[in-house]
């Protein structure tokens, strides 16, 4: 379920509100409406944003797959069967904010449009929306946040921030560490013994190493220095490179280590606990990543109880590994945009980079919003 995350980050889709029970139906979520005229508008807006259209079908084609259906003035039946499983996700969420008494303030919605229109590479592929739609947009998305943000280890705070730190010191201690890269071990050979007579790293550095590379030259230009980094920070370098700079010892300088990319000399410059203020970034990071988590977990449990029935014309709602409307069998019915959408139905999917199209493909952001 975690990778139905991004369905829910600056959404595009309407959250029905309770209807009378006579109200066409595309779906009910624990006896809430989803009703056809609402997911019909929503398929018809997107129709008309030539802009977001465009997009989306660029995302689509990826999976040989498109906005519009065969007839003229018709919706493609697996966009919009797409489109009515993350609104029945979404109904789950809306749900579950009211479930927890979780207030949207008008800070929560400014922060939620925000964070929408920066998901357009132009702002006026939204704007361009209908008003309406655009508040429902805000809304759907403030709930999300709200409802993840209450996921959040003390909501984010300071505090909050502070406990983590200083009961996880030890991943904030960092490693300063420089180096000198050559091709040859002949050459690391006799950088190394001039090293051991006194001669000055950094200056040997660079006048030697072949690490040059970068929009400051890479850490020859800085006397071989690569920074001070944690171990997260540092498990993205050679593993063989890591392994003789854990072993070192601070202040002294290593053999001639041989890796994929040559020979180094590597120098531990200091070993420290990184302070409180330069760590906050990371601690919030991986806060969010631990309330996304809670989050997936959360949609999880709710599909597992829910009371979710979708209407015959459109299929059946699963709730196994593929998760969403199963249309019948065919032949099946292209969907319109004025009327109601059709059953067929491929992989629920959706989109990262801050906004999620119905349809679209998990982490392929689309060229335009």
């Amino acid at each position: 379920m975690k990778k139905f995350l991004p369905l829910f980050v600056a959404v595009i889709a309407l959250v029905a509100s309770g209807c009378g029970s006579l109200t066409p139906w595309a779906a009910r979520v624990n006896g809430q409406i989803v009703s056809r005229k609402s997911l019909d508008t929503e398929l018809d807006t997107i129709m008309h944003n030539k802009s977001y259209l465009q997009a989306v079908n660029a995302s689509l084609a990826q999976e040989g797959a498109k906005v519009e259906g065969s007839g003229k003035g018709t919706v493609d039946s697996n966009f919009a069967a797409r489109a009515l499983t993350r609104r029945i996700l979404l109904s789950l969420v809306h749900q579950e904010v009211q479930r927890r008494h979780l207030t949207i303030s008008d800070a929560d919605r400014a922060a939620a449009r925000t964070s929408v229109v920066a998901g357009f590479q132009d702002s006026k592929t939204f704007t361009s929306f209908p008003k309406a739609y655009q508040n429902d947009v805000i809304k759907t998305t403030a709930e999300v946040n709200a409802l993840q943000k209450s996921l959040q280890t003390g909501g984010g705070s300071d505090a909050a921030l502070r406990a983590y730190y200083d009961s996880h010191k030890n991943d904030f201690t960092e490693t300063c560490v420089s180096h000198i890269l050559v091709d040859t071990k002949a050459l690391a050979d006799n950088l190394r013994t001039q090293i051991a007579a006194g001669g000055d790293f950094a200056a040997l550095a660079k006048a030697n190493s072949k690490d040059n590379q970068g929009p400051t030259g890479g850490s020859a230009a800085k006397g071989g220095d690569l920074g001070c980094m944690t171990e997260q920070e540092a498990s993205s370098l050679d593993p063989t490179f890591l392994a003789a700079m854990k072993a070192l010892p601070t202040g002294q300088v290593s053999d001639v280590v041989q890796t994929q990319f040559g020979f180094h000399i590597i120098k531990v410059t200091d070993r420290r606990t990184r302070s409180f203020e330069d760590s906050k970034s990371q601690i919030s990071d991986q806060l969010n990543s631990d309330a996304s988590n809670a989050f997936s977990d959360l949609i999880t449990k709710l599909v597992s109880k829910a009371h979710i029935e979708v209407n015959p014309r459109y299929g059946h709602f699963e709730k196994g590994a593929r998760l969403g409307v199963v249309p019948p069998a065919p032949p099946s019915v292209g969907a319109t945009t004025t009327t109601e959408p059709g059953p067929d139905l491929g992989d629920l999917g959706g989109q990262g980079g801050g906004q999620s199209v119905p349809g679209g493909d998990q982490g392929t952001p689309p060229s335009s919003p």
